[in-house]
């Protein structure tokens, strides 16, 4: 997984203050990296520009690996978070005969007229513990981003908060990365390397250059 498929999937899934963090976090490290090349006297201006872009290169591997390391991680958690709070996983019961109620329960979700008609599908399915349903309606809330269905559900089912703000948020969250990103990434590019494109900064380590 590269760096933009990392951001992408972080960003969907609400997380892109951890991807800034993680950038942020490295700003100091890196521009004093770039200091030390840059003070060292043994270096002319064109080897000062070649090391810098081979560190440049190194921090980059650095952040793929993070990156990839917690989009992975939130992959699966959200995969997690959905199966336990929107579908039928530690329900008692025959897991194919559970597969079909879930089926059936977000026909009949899909089926009522109105908002308010779902929301008294919830409120009967809590009562009567039709935990399949409820759960049926509890995802159609979460994607058509009615809080007061979701806050429904949750004053019975309190211990599904924490997967529940992290599926709102993957499902509401922007689907495209923010100037802050670019902004954080854009400040590990420091020294010579400042408005260089990833590809300039390529090809200053290719031998062909040298």
């Amino acid at each position: 997984m590269d760096r933009e498929q990392a951001t992408k999937i972080l960003t969907e899934a609400g997380r892109e203050h951890e991807v800034v963090e993680i950038l942020e976090g490295m700003h100091d490290r890196t521009s004093a990296a770039y200091k030390s090349i840059e003070d060292d006297p043994d270096l002319n201006d064109e080897a000062k520009q070649r090391r810098q872009a081979t560190y440049y290169l190194g921090v980059m591997d650095e952040v793929n690996e993070k990156l990839s390391d917690l989009a992975s991680r939130v992959t699966v958690v959200d995969h997690d978070d959905a199966s336990t709070i929107f579908g039928v996983k530690d329900l008692d019961g025959d897991p194919a005969s559970l597969a079909i109620s879930r089926r059936d329960a977000g026909d009949r979700v899909d089926a009522s007229d109105s908002v308010e008609d779902k929301r008294n599908l919830l409120d009967r399915a809590l009562r009567s513990g039709d935990e399949v349903l409820a759960r049926a309606v509890l995802e159609w809330a979460v994607q058509a981003g009615d809080k007061e269905t979701v806050n429904r559900y949750l004053s019975a089912r309190p211990e599904h908060q924490a997967g529940l703000e992290r599926l709102w948020a993957a499902e509401h969250s922007p689907r495209r990365g923010s100037m802050r990103t670019a902004f954080a990434l854009s400040g590990l590019r420091g020294g010579r390397l400042s408005g260089m494109t990833s590809y300039q900064i390529q090809a200053l380590t290719e031998p062909a250059y040298r």
